[in-house]
């Protein structure tokens, strides 16, 4: 069931559609973004907040993609394991069949 939160980080407010969190979940999000967005600032890389904001959604990105990646990885490596597997199984089955 997808439902709408406010979201607000630096002072702006957004409705999202957060589905599967809880406020709490989302307050969560937005606080961790804002600590990204307060480093940039404090370290003078960055100090306009939309720059800030496009920094810290690159960042996201990134982590996404290669949590995307490595995902897919797995996937592609228990499906040759379960081919493997029913190979193996296949294998036993034949060689039983020719003993009776």
């Amino acid at each position: 069931m997808k439902r709408e939160i406010e979201a607000k980080i630096k002072g702006k407010s957004v409705i999202v559609e957060a589905e599967g969190l809880t406020p709490i979940e989302l307050n969560t999000i937005t606080e961790k973004i804002e600590r990204e967005m307060s480093s940039y600032e404090q370290k003078k890389v960055v100090p306009d907040t939309i720059k800030q904001l496009i920094y810290v959604a690159v960042k996201y990105g990134i982590q996404l993609y290669k949590k995307e990646q490595e995902e897919f990885s797995l996937k592609l490596e228990y499906e040759r394991k379960i081919d493997e597997f029913i190979a193996r199984l296949n294998s036993a089955a034949e060689e039983e069949n020719k003993l009776f």
